[in-house]
């Protein structure tokens, strides 16, 4: 019988206030995968989503699955808000 060990992973996800309202938000290590919400809510649970689709879509596809990076190495750039980590087990 093989057991499958699933690691949970967490990658680190950058709210972005937009200019016209509400959030967009970024993974810096998934570039593709992005998304937006009109309040911090919607937009927590569309960077879930998002990000589920976007881990589904590179093992589909045999991409590689980037090990997430460490909170304290991401550039904190100018209009950054905050960042949140998501699990995922999707790997």
């Amino acid at each position: 019988m093989e057991v499958l060990c699933m690691e949970k992973l967490f990658y680190p996800a950058i709210f972005h206030k937009a200019e016209e309202g509400g959030f967009w938000i970024s993974f810096p290590d998934l570039p593709e995968c992005f998304t937006e919400g009109d309040d911090m809510k919607q937009a927590y649970e569309m960077a879930v989503e998002a990000l589920g689709l976007a881990l589904v879509n590179r093992k589909e596809e045999k991409e590689e699955i980037p090990m997430p990076s460490e909170i304290d190495k991401i550039q904190n750039e100018e209009g950054i808000d905050f960042s949140l980590v998501f699990p995922e087990n999707n790997r």
